[in-house]
């Protein structure tokens, strides 16, 4: 009986880990031109859009979306014309 129990909650246990990965997946970056290339997870810390990353499924550091945009109009940038 124990046998059955432990399955079901395995049975359980594995769904809940392949929806959270869909989750996971669908708020990942990646980028969109050359290579692909992960970013980090669009997530809300503390309210806030961010850009996460993760070790495993350990947010480590995060930028929020506004710095990045902030950052991104507040100087000069170089301008690259790729050939891919």
């Amino acid at each position: 009986m124990i046998n059955v129990i432990d399955s079901k909650r395995a049975k359980q246990q594995g769904k809940q880990n392949i929806e959270g990965n869909k989750k996971r997946a669908s708020n990942s970056l990646y980028t969109k031109h050359g290579r692909k290339k992960y970013q980090g997870r669009i997530v809300k810390v503390g309210g806030e859009r961010a850009l996460g990353y993760f070790e495993g499924d350990n947010l480590v550091a995060y930028s929020t979306l506004e710095e990045i945009r902030e950052l991104s109009y507040s100087q000069e940038l170089e301008d690259y014309h790729p050939d891919f």
